[in-house]
């Protein structure tokens, strides 16, 4: 499963929280990816 970061000021970060979710294909239901899980703090720096 591929894992994803934040894209913030031209490279990729993990979020403050360093927290993750899983991303599902609304195709099959399945997750395929993990994702970081920004929050304010993230946006606030981007």
């Amino acid at each position: 499963m591929t894992d994803y970061r934040l894209l913030v000021d031209g490279s990729w970060v993990e979020g403050a929280s360093g927290a993750h979710r899983e991303a599902t294909s609304p195709g099959h239901g399945g997750a395929f990816a993990t994702v970081a899980w920004g929050e304010r703090a993230d946006a606030a720096r981007a």
